[in-house]
């Protein structure tokens, strides 16, 4: 399955599309929104706005599939500190983060076209990642698959020819509990999460800090460089799909 190319509407009609379904889906929040001053113009505003009015809708058809084909996604990154810090998502982030196990990554083919058979854009297939664009052009959930490398579990993604990713303590993602987040959507998190976010963002998770960068301020950050080994998948069991086509 290649990723789709889907061509996106010039510029000043991304902000009305956004705007008019926004009113439409929650003209409370939108008002809100947009009384507070966010320049829609901005391509970075107009996701966090596509975020705050659709990112329920987007996480429940993500949950939806995920059962359907038999999958436990899990929030990650600011998408998980928002959940647990906030009970929704961060004011300024941009997007929705999500992890999946080596064996459920396995199933990738068949979630993303249950996700396409509902209107999203599969927009970006790297090795160890890859992207849902929603139909609005301008909001997309990224996935990671975590896996165990070295007595450690990593994530990894490449960039500028390196692959950058974090690492973990081994037992990080066994268990995972259920919560409900905006108005009773039930999603997966890591149990116990506290000590994830900390390994993530620093011993001071809990105060929010808009500045954040996940490049540069990530606190147990993992780089490979070019030509240095990168460490494989594990070995699927005897008659599983394989992970990548």
């Amino acid at each position: 399955m290649k990723p789709l190319k889907p061509r996106y509407r010039r510029t000043w009609s991304r902000p009305i599309a956004t705007l008019t379904r926004g009113f439409a889906r929650n003209p409370q929040l939108a008002w809100q929104l947009v009384r507070s001053g966010m320049n829609l113009r901005n391509t970075q505003n107009l996701r966090r706005f596509s975020l705050a009015i659709h990112g329920r809708d987007f996480l429940a058809d993500i949950y939806a599939v995920a059962r359907e084909v038999g999958i436990r996604p899990y929030l990650m990154w600011g998408t998980l500190l928002g959940a647990v810090r906030d009970g929704r998502p961060i004011p300024h982030d941009t997007d929705i983060d999500l992890g999946l196990s080596a064996a459920d990554y396995a199933h990738k083919v068949a979630f993303v076209s249950g996700m396409i058979e509902r209107g999203y854009f599969f927009v970006l297939d790297e090795r160890y990642k890859f992207r849902l664009l929603r139909r609005d052009y301008v909001l997309h959930a990224d996935f990671d698959v975590f896996y165990p490398a070295g007595g450690e579990m990593i994530c990894l993604n490449p960039l500028d020819g390196v692959y950058q990713g974090a690492r973990f303590p081994l037992q990080s993602f066994d268990r995972l509990r259920e919560i409900e987040i905006l108005d009773g959507l039930k999603v997966l998190i890591p149990d116990p999460p506290e000590r994830l976010l900390e390994i993530i963002y620093g011993a001071d998770w809990r105060t929010p800090n808009p500045g954040y960068v996940g490049t540069t301020d990530l606190a147990n950050p993992l780089r490979i460089a070019k030509g240095e080994p990168i460490p494989p998948l594990p070995e699927r069991p005897p008659g599983q799909p394989p992970p990548f086509s």
